[in-house]
């Protein structure tokens, strides 16, 4: 007699899986016996995570991102600086992820921004603005 194949066992199998395999992600990681967190999902943003490990990075380059984001400093979490919960540096770090899958940046984008004088002269902008006040740029 042979084996049948049920869709409907094997989708509640998967449901199981999946469910395991998220709980088992969303839970924090211990080292043995010591209870110290490895790592935890805080949140996802569409098919990216963002980790315990992102929060804590976040705290560390809080000030470097001040000056280099122009638009964060005008931010709540900015002026909470050090002080903002991890509630709330996860609440910023989905938005910005929200933001980033919705306007992607190409590395020619990027590298463009970082080395101006790659890119072509553009009547109107910054640059042209600058020179006309006399910073060289």
């Amino acid at each position: 007699m042979g084996m049948r194949f049920y869709p409907s066992a094997l989708a509640v199998i998967a449901l199981i899986a999946g469910a395991y395999a998220t709980t088992s992600l969303a839970e924090t990681s211990k080292t043995a016996g010591s209870g110290t967190v490895i790592e935890k999902l805080e949140a996802s943003v569409n098919a990216s995570l963002i980790l315990l490990s992102d929060v804590e990075n976040f705290r560390e380059t809080l000030k470097l991102r001040q000056q280099l984001d122009p638009l964060f400093p005008g931010t709540k979490i900015a002026a909470e600086g050090l002080n903002a919960s991890d509630d709330a540096i996860v609440d910023f770090l989905v938005n910005e992820g929200l933001i980033t899958q919705q306007f992607p940046v190409t590395d020619t984008e990027v590298e463009q921004e970082v080395d101006p004088g790659e890119q072509p002269h553009r009547p109107g902008s910054a640059q042209e603005g600058a020179r006309g006040s006399g910073f060289h740029v």
